[in-house]
């Protein structure tokens, strides 16, 4: 009987001990998931990105066609609460720039080959795939439950491009044996690889849209009388995949 009583209080403390263990390690749990979310501590969440490229007819930069130079991306972007005002982040991000170009006298095409832009033309384009690190700063407006909420965010960012190209197309209508052909040049000296500027973003728990200027030509007098840099400015719209 001793015997029995005495395993009875040994496996009656071990359980409790075990309770306690499992507990202890679901409080933890517990307390590291609420860490986490839209308006807790950290959060992270991935997106896309649509914009359109567009910049101020000045003298010494090529005209692009508005609503077919675009820009579009997918990317990350962290955050991790400071205040219920103030957040700290930074994204990181793939993109791919389309610069679709004019027919006039100061186009890409007589820029770069030096030469007269010949009717028979139908696309001159610049194109270039980059990765992006953008750190941010985040200023929160107005009550909000565990969701983002509205927000202005602040942004630098910095760019490498990792591909570029310049391609144009041409028409032959007098020609039996050719109806279109197409010249593309890669690897393009004159374009900048390394890129920086800066960013400014409204947004909720949905979307930011955004407005972004590139400002390498304003600290490089080099890049800014080169009139084969495409404009500066991007302007256009985050969707969140997750929230």
């Amino acid at each position: 009987m001793k015997h029995l009583i005495t395993f009875l209080l040994i496996t009656f403390c071990l359980s409790i001990t075990g309770q306690e263990i499992l507990l202890r390690k679901k409080t933890e749990e517990i307390l590291a998931e609420d860490d986490f979310g839209p308006n807790k501590k950290k959060y992270v969440h991935s997106m896309l990105s649509v914009g359109f490229n567009f910049g101020l007819q000045e003298e010494n930069v090529s005209l692009i066609r508005g609503w077919s130079s675009f820009s579009l991306g997918y990317g990350v972007r962290t955050k991790r609460r400071l205040s219920n005002t103030f957040s700290l982040g930074y994204d990181v991000r793939c993109e791919l720039n389309q610069y679709r170009y004019r027919p006039h006298e100061g186009s890409l095409f007589q820029q770069f080959y030096s030469a007269p832009e010949p009717d028979s033309l139908l696309v001159d384009k610049l194109s270039y795939s980059s990765a992006q690190f953008a750190p941010y700063f985040r200023i929160n407006m107005g009550k909000r439950g565990n969701h983002l909420g509205k927000y202005i965010d602040l942004s630098v960012y910095g760019e490498l491009m990792i591909t570029s190209s310049h391609a144009v197309k041409f028409k032959h209508p007098n020609d039996d044996q050719v109806n279109r052909s197409t010249l593309k040049t890669r690897r393009l000296k004159y374009t900048n690889k390394l890129l920086y500027g800066l960013e400014f973003r409204y947004g909720n728990s949905y979307y930011n849209v955004y407005l972004r200027y590139r400002a390498n030509d304003l600290l490089n007098n080099k890049l800014k009388d080169d009139p084969r840099q495409p404009p500066a400015c991007n302007a256009g719209l985050y969707l969140f995949l997750a929230r």
